[in-house]
């Protein structure tokens, strides 16, 4: 091998060399900040200075994503611990805003950042502030339709001041609900097994019941069978 092509490969070789070196050095040397909890915290808290901090971690080879823009006003979406660093994903993704919403009854034990699917009667069968007489209001109890308004609601205040965590764009929707007096009632549930979109009126879900503890029934079976 010539002297010349030998001392080419020598210089190549330490230009590779001093590449990865240097591409080592600025990715350990690469920081970012981030914010990270302060404390333990659930679902539907409201992030402020006093619940989370920034801090500076070093962003290593492999990408790995975490909330760089402060989090102050956002709610988060599960409960989290004191120390974790924040993810984009431990937020709610749209704005959020906390409604005052009174029960009629609820799951025992409920507490703030639990989440709820929240039933009540369909304002189409109820007939507010009309007299009747009590044979008419009996059948008319009988027909009246219970449905869904809300599936895993986080509620942020729990007891005499119950207040849940709903979007923003939805709000007005959620007040006209608080300030309707129907009667709600709050289910603490996984959302496993649960029926969507199906609602029964009080005879359907009598005839239901009756048929399932007779063990005639299926477990979930449908509306129009339920009315047969």
């Amino acid at each position: 091998m010539r002297r010349g092509a030998f001392v080419l490969i020598v210089v190549l070789s330490l230009a590779a060399v001093s590449a990865v070196v240097f591409t080592a050095l600025s990715i350990g040397g690469r920081h970012i900040t981030a914010w990270a909890m302060s404390q333990n915290a659930s679902a539907g808290t409201r992030l402020t200075a006093s619940v989370v901090r920034p801090v500076t971690i070093a962003q290593g080879s492999d990408d790995f994503t975490v909330l760089t823009t402060n989090p102050a006003g956002e709610y988060l979406a599960h409960s989290v611990s004191g120390g974790d660093v924040l993810r984009p994903d431990d937020l709610f993704a749209q704005s959020m805003v906390t409604v005052p919403l009174a029960f009629k009854s609820m799951a025992p034990g409920l507490q703030a950042g639990d989440s709820v699917d929240i039933y009540g009667p369909s304002s189409s069968t109820l007939s507010v502030g009309t007299p009747e007489a009590p044979e008419a209001a009996a059948a008319a109890a009988s027909g009246q339709t219970v449905q869904l308004y809300g599936r895993g609601i986080t509620i942020v205040a729990a007891g005499s001041a119950t207040a849940v965590l709903v979007p923003a764009a939805y709000e007005g929707y959620w007040v006209d609900l608080s300030v309707s007096g129907i009667d709600l009632v709050a289910v603490q549930s996984s959302g496993v097994q649960v029926p969507r979109g199906e609602t029964y009126t009080l005879q359907q879900a009598e005839q239901m019941l009756t048929a399932i503890a007779n063990g005639t029934a299926g477990s979930t079976p449908a509306a129009d069978q339920a009315a047969g």
